[in-house]
């Protein structure tokens, strides 16, 4: 099968939307499927730039021309279909797709309009509102829409009404091999030698306040109040203002404090080993609808999971009794906290479920195969070309 995939963000990036797409991409050719991708960037000039990425060709796009090369490119490749990669990415091509009858496989990591609101002080601004008004348009065209958590689908079939037997829901998965094997590195061992006899909480992940930081920070002192012995670990991306910030909110206990940067995404498995509690402490906002990739590397990884109480975690963690849910509050967070770090049954216990979980169900090297399903199946119902 020749499949186009499309972005509109650095597949290089060690975060995890770009992470889930280029093993999408990666997995497919693995299976024997021909794929390219279509890459659109914020860039005057108006080349394309076409390299090679781990097995598949990338071509990078300008933002601004984006509609027009894609037509092109998507008319000379001639792909059976389109894996569509968020929303900025279905602005670019449902056009050149629906000129074309190429049929789209639409995957939805996140609802934009609440990214673009939330960066925009509560108002969605002016590039939310033409993307929204562009997804609209185009979802009656969409073959399938894939969304990452049920609160995401509820928007789709209820408010946006895509029929609900067109909307597939998975989470974001891992490689869950990659999470099996502990590397000896010097960065682990240096932390290993500093934390020496302490409990670890250990945060991977964007450094963004709407990721959680301030309410994790605000925990610290609570926690160190009942575990003495304790040490927090953070690891990711580092904006270099939000990088100062954490430094300067933490200064005050840096003796149980160490903040890492970001590390290589192979090299994260070796890092999440260290902990004794993996944390997610995102605060109850729109934005946090969605189920982050975080979760299943932590529950690869084997070990007690804590999370505040957004998204899907509820659901999952009290499924498969593979973590523990606590309130968007510091408070909250501290007393979850606590019991783990005071119970090495229960952390043992949530462990071992949590492997157990990712291995069954947030495995990329099978989940693989029902989207190579969903894409057999578009190829199947190709939309018809406009009159």
């Amino acid at each position: 099968m020749k499949i186009a995939m499309a972005v509109s963000f650095p597949l290089q990036e060690i975060s995890g939307t770009p992470i889930h797409a280029r093993t999408i991409a990666r997995l497919l050719v693995e299976r024997g499927d021909e794929v390219f991708v279509l890459a659109s960037e914020n860039r005057l000039s108006p080349r394309i730039v076409s390299e090679k990425l781990d097995n598949f060709t990338l071509y990078r796009l300008p933002l601004w021309l984006a509609p027009a090369l894609s037509l092109a490119l998507l008319a000379r490749k001639k792909p059976q279909v389109i894996s569509v990669q968020a929303q900025g990415a279905l602005a670019s091509v449902a056009l050149p797709a629906l000129l074309l009858g190429i049929p789209m496989v639409y995957e939805v990591h996140g609802l934009f309009r609440d990214e673009m609101a939330y960066a925009n002080g509560g108002t969605p601004s002016w590039r939310a509102r033409f993307y929204d008004r562009a997804e609209r348009l185009a979802l009656p065209r969409v073959c399938r829409v894939i969304v990452l958590s049920e609160k995401v689908r509820e928007v789709y079939v209820r408010e946006l009404g895509v029929p609900a037997t067109l909307v597939d829901m998975f989470y974001p998965a891992v490689l869950f091999e990659q999470f099996q094997t502990v590397k000896d590195l010097p960065g682990v061992r240096a932390l290993k030698a500093k934390i020496k006899g302490q409990q670890v909480v250990l945060y991977a992940g964007s450094l963004y306040p709407a990721q959680g930081i301030d309410l994790l920070v605000e925990a610290i002192p609570l926690v160190l109040d009942q575990v003495p012995r304790c040490h927090f670990v953070f690891i990711g991306d580092e904006p270099r203002t939000e990088y100062r910030k954490l430094l300067e909110k933490t200064v005050t206990y840096r003796e149980h404090v160490s903040i890492l940067g970001c590390q290589p995404h192979e090299d994260i498995p070796s890092y999440l080993d260290v902990a004794d509690v993996l944390v997610i402490p995102r605060p109850d906002i729109p934005l946090n609808r969605v189920s982050p990739r975080k979760m299943c590397e932590y529950l690869a990884a084997g070990k007690a999971v804590l999370a505040t109480d957004v998204a899907d975690f509820r659901k999952i963690f009290t499924r498969h009794r593979a973590g523990f849910v606590t309130p968007c509050t510091a408070p909250g967070l501290a007393r979850g906290l606590i019991r783990l770090l005071q119970d090495e049954t229960l952390r043992k216990e949530l462990g071992e479920n949590a492997r157990e979980t990712a291995r069954r169900h947030f495995d990329f090297a099978t989940l693989i195969d029902q989207y190579r399903t969903i894409y057999h199946e578009c190829c199947r119902i190709a939309p018809n070309r406009p009159q």
